[in-house]
């Protein structure tokens, strides 16, 4: 438990930018060492799927929707409404690490091209999640921190695939 506080708080002490580098930099290494399950999985049960494996014309296309429209309508539920909102319920309050968990779970489902998918995209959203809450009370907005995360992975994500 002391590894993950000393964890916090070294990520609560980035300044903004170097957070968002880091949490992009951390979705693309947490799930590395999933990726033999991805393939087994590929291999024994079927296509993972995902968003970018929906037929668009353009790459420019691609972009504009899977990394500036789908990160600002997700971050709008997924982490503000959610998170607010749970944080409104009294039980709830100072329980960041359920609210994290449960706005993770329907990131999760939201993701549901595949259950490899549904559990990738609960993985991404702990960490959004996370992000939303340590920047809720901080100068800059949390709404756009999370947005910047997830549009600069999902950039980094959709680039790769074409490769």
């Amino acid at each position: 438990m002391r590894v993950f506080k000393g964890i916090n708080n070294y990520l609560q002490e980035l300044s903004t930018i170097k957070f968002i580098i880091t949490m992009v930099v951390l979705m693309h290494l947490i799930i590395t060492p999933f990726i033999p399950l991805f393939y087994l999985y590929q291999k024994y049960v079927g296509p993972i799927g995902g968003p970018f494996s929906i037929n668009t014309p353009t790459l420019t296309a691609k972009i504009i929707l899977g990394s500036i429209l789908s990160p600002i309508l997700e971050t709008a539920i997924f982490q503000y409404a959610i998170i607010e909102f749970l944080s409104s319920i009294s039980i709830l309050r100072e329980k960041n690490i359920l609210i994290i968990i449960i706005s993770a779970i329907l990131f999760g489902i939201s993701h549901s091209y595949s259950y490899i998918y549904v559990f990738y995209g609960f993985i991404m959203g702990l960490l959004l999640a996370y992000s939303y809450l340590t920047y809720k009370n901080k100068s800059f907005s949390a709404f756009w921190v999370v947005f910047l995360i997830h549009c600069i992975k999902n950039i980094i994500s959709i680039i790769l695939s074409t490769i």
